[in-house]
């Protein structure tokens, strides 16, 4: 999970810079393993860092955690956040609060975590906004 944490870090710097913000990735061990497509889980990732921007986020953080049978990793920002019934209803299909938006973003990440066995959540208080991917645990073999 970290290098392509550190790929989306990476593919993600001139954005972040054009926006003044930092991406900082946080207890992710080296031996963290998840199940799941690369492409669609940087399709899932970049989707998360740029709504964090649409957001006027200065931070955003990803953090690991074990919860078995699921390695959590959460994707943390200090943007405006959402109001409960916005969070509520993020994952519906062309749902849209931005003058601009298609509603497809948040909708896909769901759809692609579904279809990998995971699970998806949002955690905002209008403050800043946590969105929660649940991977399914891949075993690690000790060496």
């Amino acid at each position: 999970l970290r290098p392509l944490l550190e790929d989306m870090r990476l593919l993600y710097s001139a954005r972040l810079e054009e926006c003044a913000a930092t991406l900082s990735i946080e207890q992710v061990s080296e031996r963290v393993r998840i199940m799941g497509d690369p492409d669609q889980m940087r399709g899932v990732l970049g989707n998360l860092i740029e709504n964090s921007l649409l957001a006027d986020a200065t931070a955003i953080t990803f953090q690991t955690r074990q919860t078995d049978p699921y390695t959590v990793l959460t994707v943390s920002d200090n943007g405006h956040g959402m109001e409960q019934d916005i969070a509520d209803r993020a994952f519906e299909l062309y749902f849209t609060t931005r003058e601009h938006g298609t509603g497809l973003g948040l909708a896909h990440v769901h759809r692609i975590m579904s279809a990998q066995n995971g699970m998806v959540e949002i955690q905002s208080s209008g403050s800043g906004t946590e969105v929660l991917l649940y991977f399914p645990t891949q075993a690690e073999v000790a060496s």
